[in-house]
């Protein structure tokens, strides 16, 4: 990534965690609400056997009621797992959201042992993924880490983004290993990503 690409995604980063920080909790709860009823209707949900979620931190779009839905459906969850000398991840599945632990970015994720999701599983799955923005083509920014393009590479299921409506813009700098997602999942709806 070249230093300007980086630079600009970095202000547009901090401008974008300024921004959702500032919105009132209640409005959060109330459009993290939508989004998890919106993301329980998608027929690649309902279909999944598996979604790999993640654990929602601070401001972000708060899941937690979704993953207890889908777990009283019977259907196997993963939270992400991060490798932060290796800035790469990995899902591992969970059977409730108690028993976590504090992961390295201070994230709560499964335990050491609990078992891993497999890129080459050929259930049905649903990628969850959180960012600060998105645009209209489906590209995200997220933390900065690089963390789920390098997942995505190699993961063959359905991917929907999920950010408050007010972050998805028209376009957004992308570098080479930048992947977009399939949906655009916001409080309004869905937005199908139409691939190039």
């Amino acid at each position: 990534m070249t230093f300007k690409l980086k630079e600009t995604k970095k202000e547009l980063r901090d401008a974008a965690l300024l921004k959702r920080s500032a919105i009132p909790s209640d409005i959060r709860r109330e459009y993290s609400s939508k989004i998890c009823s919106t993301i329980m209707s998608l027929a690649s949900y309902r279909h999944s056997d598996i979604i790999l979620a993640y654990y929602p931190m601070n401001s972000e779009v708060d899941i937690k009621p979704l993953i207890l839905s889908a777990l009283s459906l019977g259907k196997r969850i993963a939270l992400p797992c991060c490798h932060r000398d290796e800035k790469c991840m990995h899902f591992s599945f969970i059977s409730s959201l108690d028993g976590l632990c504090k992961g390295k970015y201070s994230i709560p994720e499964p335990p050491s042992d609990a078992p891993v999701y497999q890129t080459s599983d050929m259930h049905s799955s649903l990628m969850i993924i959180p960012a600060l923005l998105y645009d209209k083509k489906g590209y995200r920014i997220g933390y900065g880490g690089g963390y789920y393009d390098r997942f995505i590479r190699d993961y063959h299921g359905a991917t929907a983004g999920l950010v408050f409506s007010e972050f998805v813009v028209d376009s957004l700098p992308v570098g080479k290993f930048d992947i977009s997602v399939d949906y655009i999942v916001t409080e309004r709806g869905v937005k199908i990503v139409e691939k190039a």
